[in-house]
Parts: C-alpha cells; sequence; structure tokens
C-alpha cells in the first residue's frame, strides 16, 4: 500500500471536539432521529433521558466538591 504525501492529511476522530454546547446539540439531533425514525422506543428513551439527568446531576455533584 502507497502511502499518501503529507499534503492530504487525513481526518482522526481523536481530534474532533464535541464539548459543551456542540456535543449537547449532537446528542438531541441523533435522539431525535432515532425518535423518528423508529416510533416504537420512544418510552425507552423517555426512560433513558430521566437517567441520564440522574447521573449526570450525581457526577456534577460529586466532581462539584
Amino acid at each position: 500500500m502507497r502511502s499518501l504525501p503529507e499534503r492530504y492529511p487525513r481526518i482522526h476522530i481523536d481530534k474532533i471536539t464535541a464539548k459543551g454546547g456542540a456535543g449537547l446539540a449532537f446528542t438531541i439531533g441523533v435522539m431525535a432521529m432515532f425518535l423518528i425514525a423508529l416510533p416504537q422506543i420512544r418510552a425507552f428513551c423517555l426512560l433513558l433521558v430521566r437517567a441520564g439527568i440522574l447521573v449526570s446531576a450525581g457526577l456534577y455533584l460529586l466532581h462539584r466538591r
């Protein structure tokens, strides 16, 4: 296999950041697509959102000390 010249940089997934608002927008967008495409999983997703809120609140309180 030939190696590409340095003038063709590759995209590395570990260099793409999704922090703060961008990560939240991405997560909400993906969830919305799944909820629209698969209406059978709506109740399960609502349960997961509630669990995620509880876990994130717990982690926030744990790391706030």
